[in-house]
């Protein structure tokens, strides 16, 4: 999932009670079908909007705000709040803010890690500011911890069987990614959870691998 901060140019001015409660209106599940460049399959296809928050507006221009499921076309949302409008819109600048909730505010600039590699023997904690460790991807993600005599039959890509899962943290959904750790707290693994939480130790297999780490 993704947030977008988007600036959107009208060709008339619209008013603001008219824009946020389109953007009510544009909450929840919406048709889009990709743009003609894209990457994908131009068919109409259901995403996501979580949240759509005005943010400003001056003359023709529309400052808002986005949190959306992965594959919605900002450039899309844009055109269609104009069909709904009746008038022409033209997305003119859009900054990503968050994605898979890693937000902006922890990136770093390719300047800041020439600097921090270049130092890295005076100054290693500049670069381990840098640099997270692989379990820091996954910190998100509900996860389970299993055996060690479980580990290197997952790590050639076996299911998780629930003999094998010690402890299972967050809130594991079926069909949902998983983390899979060592007792160590080292991941090995993420998977796709086969059962809800509740019902995962009922099952011999319980999570399907997907993709190993280490």
């Amino acid at each position: 999932d993704k947030e977008y901060v988007c600036i959107m140019k009208t060709k008339e001015k619209i008013p603001k009670e008219k824009i946020k409660q389109t953007f009510k209106e544009f909450t929840g599940k919406i048709y889009q079908k990709p743009p003609e460049i894209s990457a994908v399959a131009k068919k109409t296809r259901v995403r996501k909007i979580y949240s759509l928050e005005l943010l400003e507006t001056k003359k023709e221009f529309i400052l808002f705000k986005t949190f959306c499921q992965h594959g919605t076309y900002i450039r899309k949302l844009v055109e269609d709040l104009g069909l709904v409008w009746g008038t022409e819109t033209e997305m003119i600048e859009l900054r990503r803010t968050n994605a898979g909730g890693f937000t902006e505010q922890e990136c770093s600039t390719l300047n800041e890690l020439r600097d921090a590699t270049i130092l890295k023997n005076k100054k290693p904690e500049m670069l381990k500011k840098i640099i997270k460790p692989v379990e820091y991807a996954v910190k998100r993600l509900p996860s389970v911890i299993v055996k060690d005599s479980a580990i290197e039959n997952i790590q050639n890509g076996a299911p998780v069987y629930s003999v094998g899962i010690i402890e299972m943290k967050g809130d594991i959904k079926h069909d949902k990614p998983v983390a899979i750790f060592t007792k160590g707290n080292k991941l090995i693994a993420v998977g796709i959870s086969l059962y809800d939480k509740k019902e995962l130790k009922q099952h011999k297999k319980a999570i399907k691998t997907k993709k190993v780490i280490r």
